[in-house]
């Protein structure tokens, strides 16, 4: 499904052709019986990854958690 998201946005010119695009491959996800829920939260990620890019490595590092390697 991500790669659904990215092939999308990059060849889309517009984001009127990007929201088509987006509204096609969910109806495909859809048929292959993916939940809508998972679809949503996927591109609403995905799309938060491409467009705000430094903004997702942060929240990312919050939730990183180092592990000892003497442990």
């Amino acid at each position: 499904m991500i790669g659904y998201v990215y092939r999308i946005y990059n060849s889309c010119s517009n984001w009127q052709n990007i929201h088509k695009g987006l509204e096609e491959a969910k109806v495909i996800l859809i048929k292959n019986q993916y939940p809508p829920e998972l679809i949503n939260t996927v591109f609403h990620d995905t799309l938060y990854r491409i467009l705000k890019p430094d903004e997702f490595e942060s929240d990312r590092d919050v939730n990183v958690v180092e592990l000892d390697d003497n442990a």
